[in-house]
C-alpha cells in the first residue's frame, strides 16, 4: 500500500513538472525583410556589412559572391537558400559592378 501511495505521489509530481503551466519561452520573432521589398530597393551602404542571408536556417550550399568590408573586395561564399540579403550575388562581375562603387567609398 505504501509503495502504491508513493508511486501515485511520484506520478502526480512528475506530471506537474511536465504538464505545468510554465510556458516555454518563445524564440524572438525576426524582422526579416520580405523578398518583394528587398528586390525593389537598391543596394545601400548598410548592405556592405551583411552576410549573404538574413537568417542561416537553410542548409543548401549555393556558391555566391558577397562584398567583404574587411578585405574591401568581393569574395566567394555559400548561400543556404533562404532569406537572401542584397549582399548576395550569383556572379562576381555583378558583385563588383554593384557593391564595389558603394562599399569601397
Amino acid at each position: 500500500m505504501k509503495t502504491t501511495a508513493l508511486f501515485l505521489c511520484f506520478c502526480i509530481i512528475a506530471s506537474s513538472q511536465v504538464f505545468g503551466e510554465d510556458e516555454i519561452p518563445k524564440a524572438p520573432k525576426l524582422n526579416l525583410e520580405d523578398k518583394a521589398s528587398l528586390d525593389a530597393r537598391p543596394f545601400r551602404k548598410s548592405d556592405c556589412d551583411l552576410g549573404v542571408e538574413q537568417e542561416s536556417i537553410c542548409r543548401a550550399l549555393h556558391p555566391v559572391y558577397r562584398w567583404d568590408n574587411t578585405q574591401k573586395k568581393c569574395v566567394d561564399d555559400f548561400y543556404g537558400g533562404c532569406y537572401a540579403t542584397k549582399n548576395n550575388f550569383r556572379h562576381k562581375a555583378d558583385c563588383e559592378k554593384i557593391a564595389t562603387p558603394i562599399c569601397s567609398s
